[in-house]
């Protein structure tokens, strides 16, 4: 179920009552005429606000998206206590946030301890603490053998490897969190039946189809494809500045930003994992010079307004999405 309201910026009240009030008169019988004025004018925005399901979809994926931004600060403050303490670290463990290397940062990473470690006495401790199929012993042997030649800082390892082991319990949580909210997320795509038609595409996830409905709501209420590319913020506009306009046309960048994070990461997946969308966007970046060929970043963008095309046209016709015979493409 979804209800249509209006809405007002606090920047336009805000501007309109600078133009009014010299003196900038700030109280709220003030700020409820200018409000009541801009109403009666129409100086406002439609909105629709979103129930049921849907409004269950938005506000779980907004938790979604903040713990994935909590684990990205927790990864990027591990690396950097790492790039001190053990810097060959993850030249043997690519993913520090991996299993194998995550029990070894929260039992002790400082690489002159682990030098002073029997091999057999160091696998041993790993595999005690480690919980999962098996660790990486090759890698535990790589790190070890260049444990005793590390150029890490020793001055306060030990309290940097502390730090490191709270940092591992941090993360440890948030992928047990972010595992809750993905069966949650899963569970209420399920129960929207628009939503088989976007999971037909080959490329998308649950939790990709979970962010559009969360951040779009009912497919069915837009008159087309338009409106959901500019709640996007993907749509092109002119520059132009002093009578002179760019070479290129940006996107306006003025949608929903976990909408715009949303379809950008599902437009990375689609070029992937999808070949009908590989072989288009290919097509663009090789046509001719006169037809002005894409750039990787302009064809990412392109590729997802193709993809809002499509959604709206897959739920409003309610057929499922089947890949076009192309020659010369492989699956």
């Amino acid at each position: 179920m979804v209800f249509l309201s209006v809405l007002q910026t606090p920047f336009t009240l805000k501007r309109r009552r600078e133009g009014e009030d010299i003196n900038r008169r700030k109280n709220d019988f003030r700020g409820a005429e200018i409000a009541a004025e801009l109403l009666r004018t129409g100086k406002f925005t439609n909105t629709r606000l979103l129930y049921g399901v849907y409004a269950q979809l938005r506000a779980t994926y907004n938790a979604y998206r903040r713990l994935v931004e909590e684990r990205t600060r927790y990864t990027n403050l591990l690396k950097g206590l790492l790039g001190g303490l053990f810097p060959e670290f993850t030249q043997v463990f690519k993913n520090p946030c991996g299993k194998t290397a995550l029990t070894m940062l929260f039992l002790r990473a400082v690489p002159e301890f682990l030098a002073r470690m029997k091999l057999e006495d160091f696998v041993d401790s790993i595999r005690k603490e480690f919980k999962g199929r098996a660790p990486k012993v090759q890698k535990l042997h790589a790190i070890h053998s260049i444990a005793g030649t590390s150029i890490g800082v020793g001055a306060a390892a030990e309290s940097v490897s502390a730090e490191l082991s709270l940092l591992v319990q941090r993360i440890r949580l948030n992928t047990e969190q972010t595992e809750r909210i993905e069966d949650i997320l899963v569970k209420l795509v399920s129960s929207v039946g628009d939503s088989r038609y976007l999971l037909s595409i080959r490329g998308l996830s649950y939790i990709t189809v979970a962010g559009l409905l969360a951040e779009l709501g009912q497919l069915s209420c837009y008159q087309n494809a338009k409106q959901l590319i500019k709640m996007a913020g993907t749509n092109p506009i002119e520059s132009e500045s002093v009578g002179k306009r760019g070479s290129r046309t940006p996107m306006s960048k003025k949608g929903r930003p976990g909408l715009h994070w949303c379809i950008w990461t599902a437009a990375l997946s689609l070029l992937r994992h999808n070949p009908d969308f590989r072989y288009w966007a290919e097509q663009r970046q090789e046509r001719p010079v006169q037809s002005h060929p894409l750039k990787k970043r302009e064809v990412i963008g392109a590729t997802a307004n193709r993809l809002l095309r499509l959604a709206y046209v897959l739920v409003r016709k309610q057929v499922l999405y089947q890949v076009p015979q192309m020659t010369g493409v492989t699956a």
